[in-house]
């Protein structure tokens, strides 16, 4: 009997089995080798942006307490006697019978523009030549105009929910004519959020009854009844041809409104005197002039009425602590930051803290 040949099949399943594997080790190989080249953002999903959060402390208009206390003189290091002189000056200015003004100029300008130096250290807005010529009171916005309101970063109104624009409360006949301050109807537990609508875009303020609750008050009332529809920014610092903003060295920066005289000619003689047809007392001032704080404007010692400041750069050098302090930008600080002198607050409303 003849022996069967020699099985073969076994050597080529060998070989075979051996290209397979061959090629295996090969792919995987070639596979780790691009996922060590490939960007890890192209591996990596894109995260989802973390909501922004509620303030973690309060604005610095609304820290209350100083490491330093109200003081006369605009500057930590301006004299003893520039601060008596400055002084002595605003008094002598007052009792001459000039004309009551917004005294918010650079101390530091010269030793005689304190801000609560004399009137008389501000001309008449009619007597400063103004380089260009100022938007109509009367004028709607533009989209050239108009900028956006950008939120600030942190406020004490941040995360907070507010209720429906405040109604008129016994308004009188004429908005711009007070026979006495309003009495005291504000919750001084809540804040209030002021929205400014003007021809240069949105302004938001939130104001702080913790600070200064009868300004608040007052300023409350006032914007719910319509006083300050129609009324532009009659002061707006720096500007080197306005010599109320200390001249072409003064770092002062500020927009000042809330004067009805100056409804229609922002360079009448009689802007930037008016008011309410009263006048309050100052409140101390709970904490420093910085950025975007909001502040009454006087004329002297308890002579507060309607015209405030907004602060458009940091004024805490420039400013002594004599103007009440309650408040701060909350949305719209880059729309305040470019008024111009004449634009105009369309419309104000005002809401409560709900």
């Amino acid at each position: 009997m003849t022996p069967p040949p020699p099985q073969r099949r076994l050597p080529f399943i060998i070989g075979v089995m051996a290209v397979l594997l061959a090629a295996v080790i090969a792919v995987s190989v070639a596979i780790n080798k691009a996922d060590s080249t490939t960007p890890v953002g192209a591996l990596t999903p894109t995260p989802v942006p973390t909501p922004a959060t509620p303030c973690a402390s309060p604005s610095p208009a609304f820290t209350t307490g100083s490491s330093s206390s109200p003081s006369p003189s605009a500057s930590a290091s301006a004299s003893a006697s520039a601060s008596a002189s400055a002084t002595a000056s605003a008094s002598a200015s007052r009792s001459s019978g000039t004309p009551a003004r917004l005294e918010a100029a650079s101390a530091s300008a010269s030793p005689s523009a304190s801000p609560s130096s004399s009137p008389s250290a501000s001309p008449s807005p009619s007597a400063s030549p103004t380089p260009t010529p100022t938007p109509s009171p009367t004028a709607s916005p533009t989209a050239e105009a108009t900028v956006g309101a950008l939120p600030v970063a942190c406020t004490p109104c941040t995360g907070q929910t507010f209720g429906s624009d405040l109604s008129p409360l016994n308004p009188p006949s004429d908005v711009h004519k007070y026979s006495a301050a309003p009495p005291m109807t504000i919750d001084t537990s809540k804040l209030y959020l002021v929205t400014l609508n003007t021809t240069r875009g949105t302004i938001q303020l939130c104001l702080g009854p913790a600070l200064a609750p009868n300004t608040v008050n007052v300023i409350v009332t006032l914007v719910r009844n319509g006083y300050y529809n129609g009324i532009p920014f009659h002061r707006v610092c720096p500007n080197s041809a306005d010599s109320s903003c200390g001249g072409s060295g003064s770092t002062l920066d500020i927009a000042q409104f809330g004067d009805p005289n100056c409804i229609g000619n922002v360079n009448a003689s009689t802007c930037g005197e008016g008011g309410p047809g009263f006048t309050f007392d100052d409140e101390t001032v709970m904490g420093n002039y910085t950025v975007g704080c909001v502040a009454m404007a006087n004329s002297g010692a308890n002579t507060n009425g309607s015209q405030m400041f907004i602060c458009t750069g940091d004024d805490s050098s420039q400013l002594a602590k004599s103007y009440n302090l309650f408040g701060t930008v909350s949305s719209g600080l880059n729309v305040a930051q470019a008024l111009t002198k004449g634009d105009v607050i369309t419309t104000a409303t005002v809401q409560e803290q709900s």
